[in-house]
């Protein structure tokens, strides 16, 4: 289900505002072996979700494929990441969650597309993320 860029717009500054309260990425092994496989630490991969774009959009909001009590609707962006001269495209998924200090930001998934991914507003401006 897509959305305008407005909407998009809106949702990334609440999730990077909650993002700043609390980050979690959830420990599913295909986030962590791509994490390991690319040399990615908790605080790069916060900063990527931190630096997310609307031009970054595939999809959202949508309802979790888990369909998992309490969780909220989904959104999916994209972000094309580089070391070493290679690319890898990268699927983020990613909500919001209830802390004891009030909302924060759950990325659900963080590993290399599975399929190409559509960016609904057409990809243009989206920019390559140097990994250190």
């Amino acid at each position: 289900m897509a959305t305008d860029r407005k909407k998009v717009s809106q949702y990334l500054a609440l999730a990077k505002s909650f993002a700043q309260n609390e980050f979690v990425i959830s420990p599913r092994s295909k986030n962590m072996q791509f994490m390991l496989d690319w040399g990615i630490d908790f605080e790069t991969a916060k900063d990527i979700v931190l630096g997310l774009k609307t031009c970054d959009y595939v999809d959202g909001p949508c309802v979790d494929d888990k369909h998992l009590p309490g969780r909220n609707d989904v959104w999916v962006f994209g972000k094309t990441l580089r070391c070493d001269g290679q690319d890898v495209e990268t699927y983020i998924k990613v909500t919001h969650l209830k802390t004891a200090g009030g909302l924060g930001c759950l990325c659900i998934s963080f590993h290399e597309s599975e399929r190409p991914l559509v960016y609904e507003f057409g990809g243009e401006q989206h920019e390559v993320y140097l990994l250190p």
